[in-house]
């Protein structure tokens, strides 16, 4: 297999945190992923975005990191959104019943509105 199954690039737009995904999470690249997303999700009030437009494969343990750094930013009174998420790893979000639990938008303008919105509202 040559080169790294996954590619991520993080970029900061506002005070959100955009990280573009390319290529499979598995078992040869979880470390990388998680040492990436991981510290933008320890800080207060976090707003990462993963653009999954790119994003051809997650395996099981993946889904369970991707599972863990939406919970993490839950804890941290902030949020994780996917979108761009392919079919195929859409349809095995929802078979598992991980919809409820990870946030998934089709475009980055929906992914970039869910932050918008929550900083408009007042509780």
């Amino acid at each position: 297999m040559p080169g790294p199954s996954l590619s991520l690039d993080v970029k900061k737009v506002g005070a959100a945190s955009i990280v573009f995904l390319s290529g499979d999470i598995d078992a040869s690249s979880i470390r990388d992923f998680q040492s990436t997303v991981e510290p933008l999700c320890e800080c207060e009030g976090p707003q990462v975005i993963l653009d999954c437009t790119a994003l051809s494969y997650v395996n099981s343990t993946g889904l369970g990191a991707l599972f863990t750094l939406s919970r993490m930013c839950r804890t941290n009174r902030g949020k994780l959104v996917m979108y761009g998420v392919r079919p195929k790893i859409r349809n095995v979000i929802t078979v598992l019943g991980l919809e409820t639990l990870l946030v998934l938008c089709e475009t980055r303008e929906d992914a970039v509105a869910i932050f918008k919105n929550e900083a408009g509202t007042t509780s």
